[in-house]
């Protein structure tokens, strides 16, 4: 079967999607409850956002690239896609018209905006200061902020922001956090 999602059945508690590849076959089991829980909330940085729209002859950007889609899926459903002033900014600088239309795009569905403030800037700092570049430690800032889930396909930032102190937010490859069950 050609590379695509299916969504699992909507009666099962939680959810699950199939990934299909024409190498693999990746089961993402999710294990969310619909009651009593807070919402998910998902932060991604623009290169998460930009991930479908690169080159998918690599098979670990396929890969991030269907577990994009899914969480995107998701987003427009019963989670929420948080943005921010940084990812407009991210976004409207890439030159590319038709790729910057069609990451405007998979954006339209945010359900929550972080504004960048005096707290931010100051924690951007921080995580400067521990070797993350500008645009990437005020992602990582607003994404703390928002208290949400930060997924991004940049292993410079997983890296670092697993060796922060006092980060109260998980870094997180898409492909990753799903297989991973789903959790904040």
């Amino acid at each position: 079967m050609p590379g695509g999602i299916e969504n699992g059945p909507a009666h099962l508690r939680g959810a699950w999607f199939r990934i299909y590849h024409p190498s693999v076959l990746l089961l993402i089991v999710t294990n969310l409850e619909t009651t009593g829980e807070s919402i998910m909330k998902i932060y991604m940085d623009v290169c998460c956002l930009c991930r479908p729209f690169d080159d998918q002859q690599n098979r670990q950007v396929r890969l991030e690239t269907e577990a994009v889609l899914a969480i995107l899926d998701r987003c427009g459903r019963d989670w929420t896609l948080v943005g921010s002033d940084v990812i407009d900014l991210e976004i409207s600088r890439i030159a590319d018209d038709k790729r910057r239309l069609n990451v405007e795009q998979k954006f339209l569905i945010i359900a929550e905006y972080i504004d960048l403030d005096e707290t931010i800037f100051s924690r951007a700092i921080q995580f400067q200061d521990a070797g993350l570049r500008l645009f990437d430690a005020l992602h990582l800032a607003c994404a703390e902020t928002g208290k949400t889930i930060f997924l991004t396909t940049d292993t410079k930032i997983i890296t670092i922001g697993g060796t922060l102190p006092g980060l109260a937010i998980p870094v997180k490859n898409p492909v990753d956090w799903l297989k991973g069950g789903v959790s904040s």
